[in-house]
């Protein structure tokens, strides 16, 4: 069998407060993820001195749905790993600072550039 312009879907049912979603490929989708409703819950936290203590964090899940004609299980487990990983561990602050910072340069930037039009 030949898989030709297949895509990957992304799926955000979250702002409706779904809990799991099994989201359903529509070939020829190779896969979809589901991004489900973010709610603050009692999660267990590890110290730096290797201490555990419970702390309230925001937990949202996940969910792939994939083709396994298309791709092996294991890349797809991998997939899902790395993208837990690098939401657990980005610094949401800093990224939101950088954002800021660029977005009122780009602004001065277009405004000096009105300024010399004008």
């Amino acid at each position: 069998m030949k898989l030709a312009g297949g895509t990957f879907t992304i799926s955000n049912p979250g702002p409706f407060g779904t809990l799991l979603t099994g989201a359903v490929i529509n070939q020829p989708q190779v896969a979809i993820l589901s991004t489900d409703s973010v709610v603050r819950k009692p999660v267990v936290v590890t110290e730096k001195n290797g201490a555990e203590s419970v702390g309230i964090h925001s937990v949202g899940l996940l969910a792939l749905t994939f083709d396994h004609r298309a791709v092996d299980g294991a890349y797809a487990a991998r997939f899902l790993n790395r993208m837990a990983e690098v939401l657990a561990t980005r610094d949401w602050e800093a990224t939101s600072r950088s954002r800021r910072s660029r977005l009122d340069f780009s602004m001065s930037h277009q405004a000096s550039n009105l300024k010399l039009r004008t």
